[in-house]
C-alpha cells in the first residue's frame, strides 16, 4: 500500500461507499492489521487477483465473457452446433467489445470439450436427475464447474458469485439458490480431494 495508507483507505472507502472507519486500518510497529468488512475482503481478493494475473483485463470484461459463454453453451446444449461455429457467430452477432475474448473462448471450448466430465463432478450434488435440469441451470453449472476445475487461478468466491449473477439474469426465479448450493458442494468436494 505504501506510505501511511490513509489516502488508499479514503480512496477505497469512497469506491466501496463505506465510511473510512469501517475500513478500520490499525498500525502497530511494522505489522499492519486490516480489519475489513466482507465487502472489502471480497474487493481486495478480486483486486489482487486482477493485479497479479490479468493486467488490463477487468472484472467487467470477465463478466461479459461468462455472459456470452453461457449463451453459447446453452445454444450448444440445444442444437449441438460445433463450438468454433458458435463462437464465430457470437463474435459476429453480439456486442463483444470490452469482453475478455480469450477467456470467453476458453470457457466455450473447455465446457463443450469436457461436458461429460463436468457433469460427473456436479451430478452427485443434484437433488434431481441431470436430464430433468433446466437447460439454463445446467449450462451455468457446467460453466461454474469448469472454472472451479480448470481455472483455479480464479478465486472460488468469484466463480460462485458470477454463477449466482448469471442465474439471477437468465434462469428461473430461485435458480440462483440451487446453483449456489450445488457449486458450493463442488468446491467443498474439490478441497476434500486435495
Amino acid at each position: 500500500f505504501g506510505g501511511s495508507g490513509e489516502p488508499f483507505v479514503r480512496d477505497l472507502s469512497s469506491r466501496l461507499r463505506l465510511p473510512p472507519q469501517r475500513i478500520g486500518r490499525r498500525f502497530s510497529g511494522d505489522a499492519r492489521e486490516l480489519d475489513a468488512t466482507e465487502d472489502l475482503v471480497n474487493f481486495l481478493e478480486v483486486f489482487t487477483f486482477m493485479d497479479q494475473t490479468e493486467g488490463a483485463v477487468t472484472p467487467a470484461m470477465r463478466h461479459k465473457a461468462r455472459h456470452f459463454a453461457l449463451q453459447a453453451i446453452y445454444q450448444w446444449q440445444m442444437n449441438k452446433m460445433p463450438a468454433h461455429v458458435l463462437e464465430q457467430q457470437f463474435l459476429e452477432d453480439q456486442p463483444v467489445q470490452n469482453t475478455d475474448l480469450e477467456y470467453m473462448h476458453d470457457l466455450i471450448q473447455g465446457v463443450i470439450a469436457n461436458c461429460d466430465y463436468l457433469d460427473s463432478i456436479f451430478e452427485p450434488f443434484l437433488s434431481r436427475p441431470l436430464d430433468d435440469l433446466d437447460q439454463v441451470d445446467k449450462a451455468i453449472l457446467r460453466l461454474g464447474t469448469f472454472e472451479l476445475k480448470y481455472r483455479q487461478e480464479v478465486p472460488f468466491k468469484v466463480v460462485l458469485n458470477e454463477a449466482i449473477l448469471l442465474a439471477k439474469s437468465f434462469a428461473e426465479q430461485d435458480s440462483h439458490k440451487f446453483v449456489n448450493g450445488v457449486l458450493d458442494k463442488v468446491v467443498k468436494s474439490m478441497h476434500n480431494d486435495k
